[in-house]
């Protein structure tokens, strides 16, 4: 009887989404040969022990809990060594949001965001400093920091923990745009973008004065390069991790109740699909997608066609050709479940628009 409890998993899911999004886990790669551990995990900044860290390392560990997010895991490696696969693999079996790497250099950077992309089905936003040429939807560049009311000189390079941290902390109905910085005094001069609409349009995420506060001016990633299959939504943040919860729920509950446990039958897809659907359905009523939005997953015709014509059976082109669209659904593809979904995420209220006419 497993339609009936796929259903609920994916209910209970669904319900839990916002709150399970303001829980994200973070991790840290930090260069210290202070203490002697390889991988540590933290709830609160309480448990960390300072005698672990540098000084400059322990005020970046402690800003990434302001942003309070349920977990921070910290790699460490020793001063002079560089990160390797072997180490961003820890990180990936932690099943971390954001992953922050403040004193990465440029070709740790180059090899972190490859190592990244090279794997499959995986949800960590990389935070780092200076990547213009990342491009990517899983990377956010920090462009900026800033000097705090002690009158230190926060880096952009150090600020890639607190925003990791705040990214961690925030729910699915909020995004980072207009997030205020309390701790920040003033911008760093020569940091400050010429003009501020390039900047972000070119994937950077920068910081901005208002005049009585300093906040972030739009949450968006590195992305900048739009495609017909990646549009605007893809460049934010929110989005982009609105997509990602979804896409891990999905694939956790295929995994877990019906990965070979049921047959790969027509009417079990078709049950599967029906239970996203209900999936879909709860989720917009949290805010995450737009709920006056039809929101559907179905049976992905086109891949099933490509398939149909790799393993024809004792089919004739002619008879492939003729095939109905039931009978293209219904057509056995092996262990294989193509399906497709059509969906919209809400946005938070960023622009306003308002003409006054006297």
């Amino acid at each position: 009887m497993g339609m009936p409890k796929v259903i609920i998993d994916f209910i209970e899911k669904a319900s839990t989404a916002i709150s399970r999004s303001s829980k994200g886990i973070v991790g840290l790669i930090l260069k210290d040969s202070t203490g002697t551990f390889d991988i540590k995990s933290y709830t609160s900044f309480s448990d960390v022990n300072q005698g672990d860290f540098t000084t400059i390392n322990y005020k970046i560990l402690k800003d990434v809990f302001v942003g309070t997010p349920k977990k921070v895991f910290v790699l460490r490696i020793n001063n002079g060594e560089v990160a390797k696969s072997t180490d961003y693999a820890k990180l990936l079996r932690k099943r971390v949001d954001y992953l922050a790497y403040p004193e990465a250099t440029g070709d740790e950077k180059t090899g972190i965001i490859s190592y990244f992309k090279n794997v499959k089905n995986e949800y960590i936003k990389l935070v780092l400093a200076g990547v213009d040429t990342a491009d990517w939807e899983n990377v956010i560049n920090c462009k900026m920091g800033y000097i705090d009311t002690d009158n230190n000189i926060v880096t952009k390079e150090e600020f890639t923990g607190r925003l990791a941290g705040i990214l961690g902390g925030l729910s699915q109905q909020m995004s980072c745009t207009s997030y205020v910085i309390e701790e920040a005094k003033e911008l760093i001069d020569e940091e400050i973008p010429p003009d501020y609409d390039v900047a972000i349009d070119n994937g950077q995420l920068v910081l901005v004065d208002d005049g009585e506060k300093i906040k972030i001016a739009r949450g968006v990633n590195s992305l900048k390069t739009l495609t017909a299959t990646k549009g605007k939504s893809f460049q934010k943040i929110k989005i982009v991790e609105g997509m990602h919860l979804i896409n891990r729920d999905i694939k956790d509950t295929f995994e877990n109740s019906y990965s070979g446990k049921n047959l790969n039958i027509y009417i079990n897809k078709v049950q599967f699909l029906a239970a996203v659907n209900i999936y879909f359905k709860e989720v917009a009523k949290t805010g995450i997608l737009d709920s006056g939005y039809s929101n559907k997953a179905s049976i992905d015709l086109e891949q099933h066609i490509d398939y149909i014509k790799l393993n024809p059976g004792d089919l004739t082109e002619e008879e492939i050709e003729d095939l109905d669209e039931q009978a293209i659904k219904e057509y056995n593809t092996g262990s294989y479940v193509y399906a497709k979904g059509n969906v919209k995420f809400a946005d938070t209220m960023e622009d306003l628009n308002f003409p006054i006419t006297l």
